[in-house]
């Protein structure tokens, strides 16, 4: 049952790093606009998570590019810029990425 929880879960956080990742600004490693990004595949996110290249994800791995993924979520949340997310931030509707196009009013 663990061995089949594991690629569900992996499931669901790409999944949810893709609905969410509608932030602006830089990501932390590239330092390339969101917007000049290409989508990853899911090969390309097994891949940066495999990273023994051994062909598993084990848990430390996983968890360690959960910890990436959700860090870089709360960065795009912290309109502020002070390390922390508000209530308001949190609940602040999410801009649309536009591909460097002004969104349409």
């Amino acid at each position: 049952m663990r061995m089949i929880a594991l690629p569900i879960t992996l499931a669901a956080l790409l999944a949810a790093g893709a609905a969410f990742a509608q932030g602006t600004g830089t990501t932390p490693q590239s330092g390339v606009q969101p917007q000049q990004q290409q989508k990853a595949t899911p090969e390309q996110r097994f891949q940066e998570m495999d990273t023994n290249k051994d062909g598993k994800v084990t848990k430390p791995e996983f968890m360690s590019a959960a910890e990436v993924h959700w860090t870089r979520m709360l960065e795009r949340m912290d309109a502020s810029k002070d390390g922390v997310v508000s209530k308001e931030e949190f609940l602040a509707p999410k801009t649309p990425r536009t591909g460097g196009q002004q969104p349409q009013r």
